[in-house]
């Protein structure tokens, strides 16, 4: 970005310069004649009228002009999704993300109240995981001790339709809050975590590309068929069957 602003200046200096060189071309020329005097005149006139309007948009102009070099810039710099400092900044977004949903439904999902962000981070392992050669992230809580510690499904369920309510908001550092409608951080397991005793674990996929939509989509339709498969009910075995 430096250099290219560098670059404009450079070029700015020289059109400036050659347009002094211009000027003094046109007031040495003819200069014995009225009547090119008087054409000179009205192209002066002219041209103030012109940095008059050219003043009025100039604002305009110079934020065209960062937007055309910040569009420059992106495509030029190759951004890596998967490097340490990009994957560090998603963990704590999510993280943020997902302690305020947590502590604003604690009632409703039946878990206990949180405090801070360090109540749902694991100390046994590291959040970040890896699934699939995909990232997604690793989070811990505490459910209420009369909690059901089976029905992960609708806590899931629960728990993403919350996440996509407040991506609705806004939510700090969330630009781009939903990738091709899917929400960009989507809760696709519950369950008990077996490295933190009495503790739950969720886990946490960003979706940003084709490769984390596809899987995200995937364990959303298994949730859906077992959800479905659970309401069916169950048939009772006939007299005719013994």
């Amino acid at each position: 970005m430096k250099a290219k602003i560098i670059k404009f200046y450079v070029l700015g200096k020289e059109s400036a310069k050659r347009v002094k060189i211009k000027f003094i071309d046109i007031y040495n020329w003819k200069k014995g004649e009225v009547w090119a005097w008087a054409l000179k005149l009205l192209i002066v006139i002219i041209a103030c009228i012109g940095m008059y309007f050219l003043l009025q948009i100039m604002p305009y102009l110079f934020i065209f002009g960062l937007f055309l070099l910040g569009i420059l810039s992106d495509k030029s710099t190759n951004v890596n999704t998967s490097g340490d400092y990009y994957v560090m900044e998603q963990v704590y977004i999510a993280r943020e993300l997902i302690f305020t949903i947590l502590r604003d439904n604690a009632n409703l999902l039946e878990i206990q109240k949180l405090n801070t962000v360090e109540d749902i981070t694991p100390t046994e392992y590291a959040v970040n995981q890896r699934i699939h050669n995909i990232n997604f992230f690793r989070f811990i809580f505490y459910p209420s001790i009369d909690a059901p510690q089976d029905d992960f499904i609708k806590m899931k369920k629960l728990i993403n339709n919350k996440i996509r309510q407040k991506l609705h908001e806004g939510f700090p550092n969330i630009y781009y809050p939903f990738y091709k409608n899917f929400q960009c951080f989507y809760v696709f397991n519950i369950d008990n975590d077996i490295c933190h005793d009495g503790y739950l674990c969720i886990d946490v996929i960003p979706v940003f590309n084709e490769k984390t939509l596809s899987y995200a989509t995937a364990r959303m339709q298994h949730d859906r068929e077992k959800e479905v498969q659970a309401k069916k009910p169950v048939m009772q075995p006939r007299d005719e069957d013994f």
